[in-house]
C-alpha cells in the first residue's frame, strides 16, 4: 500500500459513511486502514475523530440547492445594485 492508496481508501470509506455506512463497522475500516498503513511503513494515520467530523461538516455546510440560482446567490438576498435614486 502506497500513501496515494491509503487516501484513496479512507476517501472511499468517508463516502460510505456519508451515504448511509454504519458508525461501528466505519470505525473497524477506519482501525483497519490505519494498522494496514502502518504495516506498510506509512506514518500517517487518519484520526478516528474524523468520522464524527464529517456529520458535522454536512450539517454546517448544507443548504438547499433551490434557495441559490447558479451564480450561487440567495434568492432571499436583496439586490444592493438596483435601488431607485430620488
Amino acid at each position: 500500500m502506497t500513501i496515494v492508496e491509503f487516501y484513496m481508501e479512507v476517501s472511499g470509506l468517508l463516502q460510505l459513511y456519508r451515504s448511509g455506512m454504519d458508525h461501528d463497522e466505519a470505525l473497524r475500516e477506519l482501525r483497519s486502514l490505519n494498522a494496514e498503513a502502518a504495516n506498510a511503513g506509512i506514518e500517517a494515520q487518519v484520526s478516528e475523530d474524523i468520522l464524527r467530523n464529517v456529520h458535522i461538516f454536512d450539517d454546517e455546510n448544507s443548504y438547499e440547492e433551490d434557495a441559490y440560482d447558479e451564480d450561487g446567490h440567495s434568492h432571499d438576498e436583496e439586490d444592493s445594485s438596483s435601488y431607485d435614486e430620488d
